[in-house]
């Protein structure tokens, strides 16, 4: 998308820009003389697959005490009749003195009753951060909202009080029309008190 908005600045002609009667100094643009291109650049976002579809994956909050264990569930959620029928995304969870150890993901209540299965796997890590991939899919029935899976912790009995960010980025719905719909980044934490 950069790269068709840096290829557009370069083409589209600046529309040119009338002072609006009883203003001193203020274009017609809204105060800019690209006000024509501002307004195609919310246009074209508006007309996203994102923003077309609304699909999205959010993720709850959480927090324990030192030798608990906690759950951060990952759920989705769509307009009336755009649901998925296929998931995909990457669980990013910040590494280093969190005292967080992942014991158990699986598939949530929405993704059981849509009779999905999940599979995930752990690709290297950089050393900052501990990434999860994991595809849903199985038949062709729409995942409805809800909670479509639960990532469990262990909180090492000597961890310390402070929040330990997680996200999921690189997500992916695939619509029953078989459309690849990008799905934004969402973000949270997992306090230990």
């Amino acid at each position: 998308m950069i790269t068709i908005l840096r290829v557009l600045t370069r083409t589209l002609p600046r529309p040119q820009s009338r002072p609006l009667r009883g203003s001193v100094g203020r274009s017609a643009g809204g105060g800019s003389q690209g006000g024509g291109f501002i307004r195609f650049v919310f246009l074209l976002a508006a007309f996203s697959p994102a923003a077309l579809f609304g699909q999205s994956l959010e993720l709850s909050s959480a927090s324990a005490l030192p030798g608990d264990r906690v759950t951060v569930k990952i759920s989705v959620k769509s307009p009336p009749d755009k649901e998925p029928v296929a998931l995909q995304w990457t669980t990013v969870i910040s590494t280093g003195a969190s005292g967080l150890e992942v014991d158990d993901l699986s598939a949530g209540p929405a993704a059981k009753s849509a009779g999905k299965m999940m599979s995930c796997t752990e690709p290297e890590s950089d050393g900052g951060t501990h990434p999860i991939v994991c595809i849903m899919a199985g038949g062709l029935g729409p995942i409805e909202d809800g909670v479509v899976a639960l990532l469990r912790f262990r909180v090492s009995p000597e961890a310390k009080a402070g929040a330990t960010p997680l996200r999921i980025e690189d997500g992916l719905a695939i619509s029953a029309g078989r459309q690849r719909i990008s799905l934004p980044k969402v973000e949270t934490s997992v306090a230990v008190r």
